[in-house]
């Protein structure tokens, strides 16, 4: 099943650095590959947001897949920038 889902994220993706913006793809691509049949199709990192297409295995709900990677990445983004605690 190939699923189109725009990740619209609570904290601000921290894009005033490129580094930001590659520590997102790399985290987002990794979880990924963690979770087995799941394969990302497009990512797109807007200073705000974040455009994924992903494709699940019918095993996994969207929204079960999409609160694991948010999840993640934003205590990721946490430890990477603490900044970003401090304001939200």
């Amino acid at each position: 099943m190939q699923v189109s889902h725009r990740v619209l994220s609570k904290i601000p993706l921290p894009n005033s650095e490129e580094s930001g913006r590659g520590l997102t793809r790399q985290q987002i691509e990794q979880r990924c590959r963690q979770k087995e049949d799941v394969e990302v199709l497009e990512l797109n990192i807007q200073p705000d947001h974040v455009h994924l297409v992903v494709s699940l295995a019918p095993k996994y709900s969207v929204s079960e897949f999409m609160g694991y990677l948010k999840g993640k990445l934003a205590l990721r983004l946490f430890q990477q920038y603490e900044q970003l605690g401090k304001r939200y």
